[in-house]
């Protein structure tokens, strides 16, 4: 079963993905109380009718994504794009074996449990990615290479060499168009309902690319998103003294890969937006994600707030602390 544990196991065979991990914890009382067993919407209705002969899926895979606490109290909606390095039982792990599948190019190292801990704090809706970024790249484009790679990091990926166009789109709409979809969905209701999400995009790196070393050990990505991003940017310096922040580090958002999430959700609307790159090294145990979580967590709420009082005044100032107190009962 794919887990969030420190060695980031593949999934088995009789895997049933991420969903079960947070049923788990919601039964084991991980959750809080005002949380446990509530709303947590494994996917969409489609999942067993679509399983069968000729699609990408089996009964055996986990869910495409997993969506906790759809209708949260909070504005914020936690979007982990990487947070899975499990592969359809038909694609046979894409010729890679389980270490390979656990590194850097297979998973976002702790952002499932970062993910999780940041929409059990803040009451938030949350949506994970069931699948590796390796069988699909869910914050690249149609257009864009790497959204299926056939080397990563130096590391040929057997299962994405010379397949067919066919294939490709058999992917795509067993795990694109169903993980975009629904968040598209979610957006869609909040707006709806009149009220303005603001979305946390949470990544991790590794600490090192092509020989080059990553001193940052939080890096905050922007592009449209600028003043908000200074603001956390100058929260997280005053808080963590001794770290080196990324502005706009270790990736740039002013040459952003096509298609990426950012844009094709938060950009395109006009949303607030946080996007937040954890190296790696702070990320590998359950209790270092944590420790991150929180520190970016609690820098963020007050950048948020700092950010809404200039832009909207008391009223906004009002409404966060609303929130907050929500939250406490």
């Amino acid at each position: 079963m794919m887990s969030v544990h420190q060695t980031y196991p593949v999934q088995s065979k009789l895997s049933r993905g991420l969903a079960d991990y947070f049923r788990k914890q919601a039964l084991d009382n991980a959750f809080p109380p005002h949380l446990a067993g509530k709303d947590i919407s494994l996917l969409h209705n489609r999942f067993l009718a679509s399983r069968g002969q000729g699609e990408l899926l089996t009964f055996r895979d986990g869910p495409e994504y997993t969506v906790i606490n759809e209708r949260g109290s909070s504005d914020y909606i936690i979007i982990c794009d990487h947070s899975s390095n499990g592969v359809p039982e038909r694609l046979n792990r894409l010729g890679l074996d389980d270490a390979e599948l656990s590194r850097h190019i297979g998973v976002d190292i702790g952002t499932a449990t970062a993910g999780l801990y940041l929409q059990r704090k803040l009451d938030a809706a949350a949506i994970f990615a069931g699948f590796s970024r390796l069988v699909l790249d869910l914050n690249r484009g149609h257009d864009n290479p790497e959204q299926i790679a056939e080397v990563s990091d130096g590391t040929e990926i057997p299962g994405n060499i010379n397949i067919t166009s066919a294939d490709k789109q058999t992917r795509r709409e067993a795990l694109y168009d169903t993980y975009h979809g629904k968040l598209s969905e979610m957006l869609d209701t909040r707006e709806q309902t009149g009220r303005t999400p603001i979305l946390v995009f949470v990544h991790s790196c590794t600490p090192e690319m092509g020989g080059v070393q990553r001193p940052w050990e939080i890096g905050i990505l922007w592009n449209q998103n600028r003043e908000l991003s200074k603001i956390l940017i100058e929260e997280l310096q005053a808080e963590r003294p001794d770290f080196n922040i990324g502005d706009n580090e270790p990736y740039s958002l002013l040459n952003p890969p096509p298609g990426n999430s950012i844009e094709k959700h938060a950009e395109i609307r006009g949303l607030p937006h946080i996007v937040v790159e954890f190296r790696q090294d702070m990320m590998d145990t359950p209790e270092k994600a944590k420790e991150m979580a929180h520190l970016f967590m609690t820098c963020m709420e007050k950048a948020v707030e700092k950010y809404e009082r200039a832009s909207y005044g008391k009223k906004a100032l009002q409404h966060r602390q609303n929130q907050r107190i929500h939250r406490k009962h």
